[in-house]
């Protein structure tokens, strides 16, 4: 499973994608977690999951969306 997370450096989602992509390595160390550029989708926790867009994440329902595709 591939999971990109929007943390572009300087970006409006920076900080909370950044703390995201921590956590998610941290509980899923297995998992390609990749700091993204720009999804598109401003001011929440945005990650694409195996070719799937998701936005207005927060990091535990990430943890979920992933717990769920597992």
């Amino acid at each position: 499973m591939v999971v990109k997370v929007c943390c572009q450096e300087g970006s409006c989602c920076f900080e909370k994608g950044s703390e995201a992509v921590k956590v998610i390595k941290n509980k899923f160390p297995k998992l390609d977690v990749i700091e993204s550029g720009c999804l598109g989708v401003c001011k929440a926790v945005v990650a694409e999951v195996d070719g799937e867009l998701y936005s207005n994440l927060n990091t535990k329902e990430l943890i979920q969306l992933i717990e769920s595709k597992m």
